[in-house]
């Protein structure tokens, strides 16, 4: 019975990694597949392999997320270290500059597949090349992320019936948001110039 009992957060720990895997997966091929002009989404990814099918484009998002955040967790780690008050004004700031680079960034590894392509001499003049049309997506990516969170707040609270409604309803808002990434990335290819290996 112990070891029923230890061996349930265990599965379930990699259930979630599984899930988020594919998931992260299925992302990076809705971008890629916007990005070379397709208007339906792809297909579900095929799972064959369980590094390369979930793990590594797990790690593809997770690594994105946290070197676009490592400013912003360094002065905390170091505001901590050094006993001050929680950050304030500049973590603000450097939050604010990592949301504005994590769009670009995150378009470039899911096309890439690569965390090569966090590379700020990559994304910086990327981002400088598109100008006012990322600022724009940007935007729209916070709308989007403002109506999943505000769906998110009216949905039902029953322990049952509030998952079945918002897997798909998160999934279905993840998807618009990678559909905008990719779009961005259709329409100004030529600006980017970037070379995308296929296959």
């Amino acid at each position: 019975m112990a070891m029923l009992i230890t061996a349930i957060p265990l599965l379930g720990f990699f259930i979630s990694i599984v899930v988020s895997g594919y998931v992260s997966a299925y992302m990076m091929d809705v971008i890629v597949a916007t990005a070379d002009g397709e208007t339906e989404l792809p297909d579900l990814p095929g799972f064959t392999d369980f590094g390369s099918d979930v793990l590594y484009p797990l790690l593809l998002v997770v690594g994105t997320a946290i070197f676009c955040l490592l400013p912003a967790i360094i002065l905390w780690v170091v505001g901590l270290a050094a006993g001050y008050a929680p950050p304030g004004l500049l973590w603000k700031f450097l939050l604010v500059v990592s949301a504005l680079y994590a769009p670009m960034a995150f378009t470039a590894v899911a096309l890439f597949r690569s965390l090569a392509a966090l590379n700020p001499a990559v994304v910086l003049p990327a981002m400088s090349k598109v100008g006012l049309e990322y600022v724009t997506a940007c935007v729209l990516l916070a709308l989007v992320v403002a109506g999943r969170t505000l769906i998110g707040k009216i949905m039902p609270g029953n322990v049952l019936l509030r998952p079945l409604i918002e897997a798909p309803v998160g999934l279905y808002f993840l998807a618009v948001e990678m559909h905008i990434l990719g779009l961005m990335y259709y329409t100004n290819r030529d600006k980017l110039g970037w070379f995308r290996p296929r296959g």
